[in-house]
């Protein structure tokens, strides 16, 4: 197949899945809407401002380097894996330091439990990263896309469940974590790829300066 021809069939899957995801989360938010209250809503909202803005610093384009390089060998994917686990690891020391002073300041305990468990997202998200650049590399938008699309089902059955069973604001957060690990499985079987670690400081250099030109 021509790379013409690629990036068109590449663009067809990625509308399809933009668009499946747009009307699933459409269906999910008005059954959601009946099940928890609005104040609910608000806690997993306040809880993303701040994991959202983290997984903006964790991520860094360091994918993208790899991505867009002439060569990405294994060992340059055991490095991302490795640098991208041990970023993680930082922000969520630092997340469940900061918990309880969270907790205070919104005047609920809960808070402080969510911001927590909320933050182990950034172990598992080296997993789901580093095979979903691996399938982005080889334009395999159709495999991305399947996986997008089965997450989709597995997050909402899982936020469904929980919040018909009454589990407020943790009915989004451990679905969250829970598609989490299934897409991340999924596209390790896809990829082909298990995980493995590269200290190559050298190399870590060039694929964190080039996170740093492609985040600013």
């Amino acid at each position: 197949m021509s790379i013409g021809n690629n990036i068109r069939h590449g663009a067809k899957w990625v509308f399809i899945g933009n668009t499946g995801s747009q009307i699933i989360n459409f269906a999910l938010g008005l059954i959601l809407a009946r099940l928890m209250m609005p104040a609910e809503f608000g806690m997993v909202a306040t809880i993303l401002i701040f994991t959202n803005l983290a997984g903006f610093v964790a991520g860094g384009g360091m994918g993208q380097a790899l991505v867009r390089a002439k060569e990405a060998s294994k060992r340059d994917y055991d490095l991302l894996f490795t640098l991208q686990f041990l970023i993680g690891l930082v922000i969520v020391g630092f997340f469940f330091a900061i918990a309880p002073w969270f907790g205070r300041w919104y005047g609920n305990p809960v808070y402080a439990d969510l911001l927590r468990v909320s933050s182990l997202s950034f172990l598992i998200r080296p997993f789901f990263n580093v095979p979903s650049n691996m399938l982005h590399r080889d334009m395999r938008f159709k495999a991305k896309t399947a996986v997008q699309l089965i997450n989709l089902v597995v997050y909402n059955s899982i936020a469904l469940s929980l919040a018909y069973l009454g589990h407020g604001p943790w009915s989004l957060i451990l679905a969250g974590l829970l598609g989490s690990v299934s897409g991340a499985l999924q596209l390790s079987w896809h990829a082909r790829w298990r995980p493995g670690i590269n200290f190559d400081f050298a190399r870590a250099g060039e694929l964190m300066r080039y996170g740093l030109l492609a985040s600013s």
